[in-house]
């Protein structure tokens, strides 16, 4: 009978083990997801970054010869 309790407390305790397991795993993959979208964004950003400074560079340049110009 003792035996038969410790069995299904073991039972009991791989059912809640296995729920949270699956609780967990499915967590990891929702965070997998948004971790996965961060990234796309970050670099999409990084990307924006480059093309903006292209661009202030170039600004910067037509400055540059416009006052001389003036000059």
């Amino acid at each position: 009978m003792k035996l038969q309790m410790k069995l299904l407390g073991f039972k009991n305790e791989l059912e809640k083990l296995q729920k949270n397991m699956w609780v967990l795993e499915s967590d990891r993959d929702k965070y997998c997801v948004e971790a996965s979208k961060a990234n796309k964004n970050y670099y999409q950003s990084l990307e924006q970054v480059k093309l903006k400074n292209n661009l202030i560079t170039r600004l910067q340049k037509k400055n540059i010869e416009a006052e001389a110009r003036l000059k």
